[in-house]
This record gives structure tokens, sequence and C-alpha cells, in this order.
């Protein structure tokens, strides 16, 4: 796992050395979600389609999937698995607070609010990398917010 050490000071005043993720072990683990989220998609508009959804209004099917799927995912891996979702998990990686604690529900909702901006906004990507490398602790948008 590539990275930086990085101390954080817990409550109790001990300074914890942890290896903070880097952009290629944040992006592999963010392809493989994005891939599944993908797959995702497609099984949910299947399911509309023929649960016959489609028919009335397909463009509101589509993006109620495509909202569902790209905020909710995160939001219930996260906070189900305490910081990962599938991709951050086969890479060993986890989301954690600035003190070393797991994240609560609203981390884990500020940083999906966050990362919408870090990996759509255009130019795709570019701006969570831009983040990554530019903040003392290796932080995103959605990072920084939570």
């Amino acid at each position: 796992m590539e990275g930086v050490k990085d101390g954080i000071v817990t409550p109790e005043a001990v300074v914890l050395e942890l290896e903070t993720a880097g952009v290629a072990s944040r992006a592999l683990a963010g392809l493989l979600d994005l891939a599944i989220q993908i797959g995702l998609m497609m099984v949910l508009m299947i399911v509309a389609n023929l649960s016959g959804l489609v028919d009335s209004s397909a463009n509101t099917a589509l993006a109620i999937v495509i909202a569902i799927t790209l905020m909710g995912y995160p939001v219930l891996l996260e906070s189900l698995w305490r910081g990962q979702t599938i991709g951050k998990r086969t890479l060993g990686l986890r989301a954690i607070t600035v003190e070393g604690a797991p994240v609560r529900l609203r981390h884990v909702m500020l940083r999906m609010m966050g990362g919408l901006v870090d990996r759509f906004l255009p130019p795709v990507g570019v701006t969570g990398v831009l983040f990554v490398l530019g903040t003392s602790r290796h932080q995103r948008v959605g990072d920084l917010l939570a």
C-alpha cells in the first residue's frame, strides 16, 4: 500500500502513526467500486424495466437508479462496514476520522457529497487527485467536509 506516514492524535493524546492511502490505491479501489455500481445500475434497470416502471417515464427511472446507486452504495457500505466499500476492503483501505475513530453516518454522508465533486466535476477525477496531492493529510473534498 502506497502512502505517506502521518500522525493522528487520539482523544487520549496518543500519536498514532498511520499510512494514508495514495492516489493509485484510492483510484484502484474507486474503479472497482465503479464497476460494481455500473453492474448494480444494470440490474436495477432490468428490474425497473420488468416491473413496468420504465414504460411510464424512462428518463425519471434512469435518473432515480443512477442517484440511488451513486449516492446509496458508498453511504450504505461505509456505514455498515466501518468505513469500507468493496473496493476499499479489497485493497485494505478504510476511511477514518481525523482522530482515528471509525466514520459515522454523518461523516459518510458528507464524504459521499464531496465524492460527487471529487469524481464527477469536470475534468473527471482530477479535482480529487489535486486535493489528495495538495493537502497535508492527503484528503479529498469529501474527507475535508467530513
